[in-house]
């Protein structure tokens, strides 16, 4: 398609938009919101009709998860597999389900996103509901949020959180 419309603001009976982009093209090798789309067949064959707020990334070079250039406010994150301490930090996965956090590296931020870099690594909620990818061949997981769940980037491992500070008179 050639894109959409988004309202921006109805005023005095006018209705106010603004033309948002059609970012992704035909032939174009994307990442998808699994639970999204619609299947159909055509000819046949099976597609999935998805929207383009449905579309978290594109694949740039062959189908290697670390070349995903992702979209808008979506970060691929190369999520470290749980453990009871994360190295490197004084974070402590609590005992209980409900509060549980992870880490991870940045791979890939969309254009949107806000001091979000990638190589950093970060601290983001489980909670957020990430949209998990798990490369079998690599035993690697992945981790697609938006900007606003990650919490904060910490050191990378083996470095400590904290630093030593001179008492202030």
């Amino acid at each position: 398609g050639e894109g959409s419309w988004n309202v921006t603001k109805i005023e005095g009976g006018k209705v106010y938009t603004e033309k948002i982009p059609m970012l992704v093209r035909p032939g174009m090798r994307v990442v998808h919101d699994r639970y999204g789309g619609a299947p159909i067949m055509v000819k046949g064959e099976k597609w999935l009709m998805v929207k383009q707020s449905e579309v978290f990334g594109l694949f740039t070079d062959d189908w290697k998860i670390e070349s995903v250039r992702m979209f808008a406010k979506r970060v691929l994150i190369e999520w470290e597999l749980g453990q009871d301490q994360f190295a490197g930090t004084k974070i402590v996965r609590p005992d209980t389900q409900r509060e549980r956090y992870y880490t991870g590296t940045i791979l890939s931020a969309g254009e949107l996103t806000v001091d979000i870099t990638a190589g950093k690594r970060v601290f983001f909620d489980q909670f957020c509901r990430p949209h998990r990818i798990d490369d079998y061949e690599t035993g690697k997981r992945y981790a697609i949020v938006i900007d606003d769940d990650i919490y904060c980037e910490i050191p990378p491992r083996g470095e400590s959180l904290t630093e030593e500070v001179e008492a202030q008179p």
